[in-house]
């Protein structure tokens, strides 16, 4: 298979991921933008300091908590979150913490990622979808990523503009 061939496979398979889940593409005025669970908490509750520390996020702990822009970060020691604290908008994960690819793509679908599924690029925290039919932290990889961030960049800001 060529990796033309397999970038468009992928970019289906991706696309069939949105269909089928039918994800949002926008945000309704007043909602809060960062990505969380049922119970308020941002990245599945991994520490956002620990994706910039080691190859393998850590998980967050009850303990230590803190809040920032509606959302419920954890952390596996004080010092993460005092770090966080000091400069939260270092930390945060990308778009909100929805799917990096999924925001680049150009519908800007908002598409649940899996925690463990990142990259730090640019000094940001994005978060990748990694599912059944589509990984797409691989897909971003196989493309120019400073072109996709600047894609995502510009829809997260139309994204983000509808919550207001």
């Amino acid at each position: 298979m060529t990796p033309t061939v397999r970038t468009l496979l992928l970019s289906l398979a991706a696309a069939l991921v949105a269909a089928c889940s039918g994800p949002r593409t926008s945000f309704q005025a007043g909602d809060p933008v960062v990505l969380v669970n049922g119970g308020g908490v941002a990245i599945g509750g991994y520490d956002p300091v620990s994706y910039f520390e080691g190859e393998t996020p850590a998980r967050g702990s009850k303990d230590h908590v803190a809040e920032h822009d509606g959302a419920t970060y954890r952390f596996a020691s004080a010092e993460s979150r005092e770090a966080f604290l000091t400069n939260p908008a270092q930390f945060a994960p990308a778009y909100g913490g929805w799917c990096a690819w999924a925001i680049a793509d150009g519908e800007g679908a908002l598409v649940e990622v899996d925690p463990k599924s990142f990259l730090v690029q640019g000094g940001r925290l994005m978060l990748f979808y990694d599912g059944l039919l589509a990984d797409t932290r691989k897909m971003w990889l196989a493309q120019d990523t400073a072109e996709l961030e600047r894609r995502a960049d510009g829809n997260w800001e139309r994204l983000e503009e509808t919550a207001r």
